[in-house]
């Protein structure tokens, strides 16, 4: 089967056609997840109560990121490295929720 090359300007004009609905989809992603990142937060009263502080700044640091990612929605910077921003924003919130797990302890919920 011979290799198929997609046109530069065909890339392009994907690309550009792409580009609001990139930004749009971040956008929610980031302001729910906070949202949901943070409203979680009440149920470590209960569930993690033996290191609730750290749990906190975990969380804290989670969202200041989910923020982050957020600005450079604004940025021509954020279209041009779309996928590892992306990717990177869902590998530092699923480490935030295995680092609060392997924080709990032994009676923790």
């Amino acid at each position: 089967m011979p290799e198929q090359i997609v046109p530069p300007h065909l890339k392009a004009a994907f690309s550009q056609y792409l580009a609001a609905e990139q930004v749009r989809s971040t956008r929610e992603i980031c302001l729910l997840a906070s949202v949901l990142y943070t409203l979680f937060g009440i149920l470590d009263l209960w569930a993690i109560p033996s290191a609730l502080q750290t749990v906190w700044l975990i969380r804290a640091l989670v969202v200041a990121h989910l923020m982050l990612i957020l600005w450079c929605t604004r940025l021509p910077f954020f279209l041009e490295h779309y996928l590892p921003l992306t990717v990177g924003m869902y590998w530092v919130m699923g480490l935030g929720i295995e680092c609060m797990v392997y924080l709990s302890g032994d009676n923790d919920l």
